[in-house]
């Protein structure tokens, strides 16, 4: 346990290092050891960083926030990415993380797209840097 966000004043903060046999308690003294350390010199919550981990960016909330942000304020055509979103990209990946897709995973969905004889638009919708050649399938859309 820690106090985070103002020293004695700060709320105390539980962060769970693992369950007991899994863990052992030498490893567990020492994961705790180290998120002291990391609070004490950067004052942030582990258990807070733990938490936005787990839940992450899906690519449903970025679609979302690339039409409310970019799309709708800057093309006229924001309508037509709506749609190709809605009709080919979001029923795959709507709740997946974005750090979880893969470059190899968007070749696939661009050639699924391309094979169903929409080709101009599956070339429009390629995700920049993707590779058709398959270099860097290990690569991950976050890294984008």
């Amino acid at each position: 346990m820690a106090r985070v966000e103002g020293g004695r004043r700060g709320r105390l903060r539980r962060l769970t290092l693992g369950a007991y046999p899994t863990v052992s308690l030498v490893n567990a003294r020492k994961a705790a050891a180290n998120a002291l350390g990391h609070v004490a010199t950067t004052h942030t919550d582990p258990a807070a960083m733990k938490q936005a981990a787990r839940l992450g960016e899906t690519f449903g909330d970025l679609a979302k926030e690339y039409l409310a942000r970019h799309a709708k304020r800057h093309k006229r055509s924001w309508r037509e990415d709506e749609r190709i979103l809605e009709a080919d990209v979001l029923p795959a990946w709507r709740s997946r993380k974005v750090g979880e897709i893969a470059r190899r995973e968007v070749r696939e969905l661009v050639e699924t797209i391309a094979d169903r004889g929409a080709h101009s638009e599956a070339r429009r919708r390629a995700v920049p840097r993707a590779r058709p050649d398959g270099r860097g399938d290990s690569a991950r859309l976050g890294g984008l």
